[in-house]
């Protein structure tokens, strides 16, 4: 397997922070190649999740995940994405091992609006059943001592949403582990605000050229059950027919029936605006980790803050 094709570069997260209009838009480039599956995970294996869609309850081995480039002999720049990387203790470390001269490229979003948009997408994924995001931040105490995890959770770290959110050590992580130059960060906000511009600096970083013209369709926008049932069955673990199924095809097109099922089973449909005063005591509550972030990345986070007249006295109205 040493001279399979192998990535040698990685978008690593955060989640909920455009990294599936990332990878989709990084298709377009003649010179990079992408598996057909995101978020395999290989790297990060402090995190345990308890299935996956193609292998069941275990990770990929060395050879299965090979096996999702085997076609990218030919192009310049060989990447996947993988939205908890970033979030990983481990990964850093272990893709620098893998691959040492890899580069990585960060997204991030205002910490408060990828709380509120990870619990939505969890609960649409079955991984959440609090629906209300502020009882499921009170939750989180609970949750650390493996209570009020629900039945149907794939990933319980996850759930601990104010962890996921403390960007700076994460951040950190990768810019030690691979240095700064092999480090290229994209705030949520500016992606949004022009996501080609961005693409195609991503383009520059990787040492490849422009190309014409790219899309700007959100990819993952917010979902909501529409048919609980259908959904619960194309979230269960892989049955029997997909086990043949995978038997009989490609790794590539592995968790593809599960995934056209999802897609019958939700509808696209706008969250409600956060409350002003769950944001508020968030934005107190990540004030330092948003400005030792700044700092780290050399960029001006002020959006993400409150001002300091409009902080409340606590955060009471989160706490467990």
């Amino acid at each position: 397997m040493s001279n399979s094709p192998r990535p040698n570069f990685f978008v690593v997260g955060a989640p909920k922070c455009g990294t599936t209009s990332l990878d989709q838009s990084l298709r377009h480039h003649p010179d990079i190649f992408m598996p057909d599956r995101k978020d395999l995970p290989y790297f990060g294996s402090d995190l345990e999740f308890t299935f996956t869609y193609q292998y069941g309850e275990r990770r990929e081995t060395l050879e299965e995940y090979l096996r999702f480039f085997e076609t990218a002999g030919e192009f310049a720049q060989i990447g996947e994405t993988s939205c908890w990387y970033l979030f990983s203790q481990r990964a850093a470390e272990e893709i620098r091992a893998f691959a040492p001269d890899a580069k990585i490229v960060i997204m991030l979003r205002d910490p408060v609006d990828m709380m509120y948009s990870q619990h939505s997408q969890f609960l649409s994924g079955l991984n959440e059943d609090i629906s209300s995001f502020e009882d499921a931040l009170r939750a989180e105490p609970d949750r650390r001592q493996a209570q009020r995890i629900p039945r149907t959770t794939h990933f319980p770290r996850g759930l601990q949403y104010r962890e996921t959110a403390r960007y700076s050590d994460q951040v950190e992580r990768y810019l030690d582990t691979f240095g700064p130059d092999r480090v290229h960060v994209i705030l949520y906000d500016e992606f949004r605000a022009n996501a080609a511009g961005e693409v195609h600096r991503v383009f520059s970083f990787l040492g490849l050229d422009r190309v014409l013209q790219l899309s700007s369709e959100i990819a993952n926008p917010n979902k909501v059950v529409k048919h609980p049932r259908l959904h619960a069955l194309a979230m269960a673990r892989p049955t029997r027919i997909e086990d043949v199924y995978h038997a009989v095809t490609p790794a590539r097109f592995h968790g593809r029936l599960a995934a056209a099922a999802r897609a019958l089973s939700l509808k696209h449909e706008a969250r409600p605006p956060l409350s002003p005063e769950t944001r508020r005591a968030l934005q107190r509550e990540f004030a330092k980790d948003i400005m030792r972030l700044g700092t780290l990345i050399n960029r001006d986070l002020s959006s993400w803050l409150v001002d300091a007249s409009e902080m409340p006295e606590s955060s009471e109205v989160l706490s467990a």
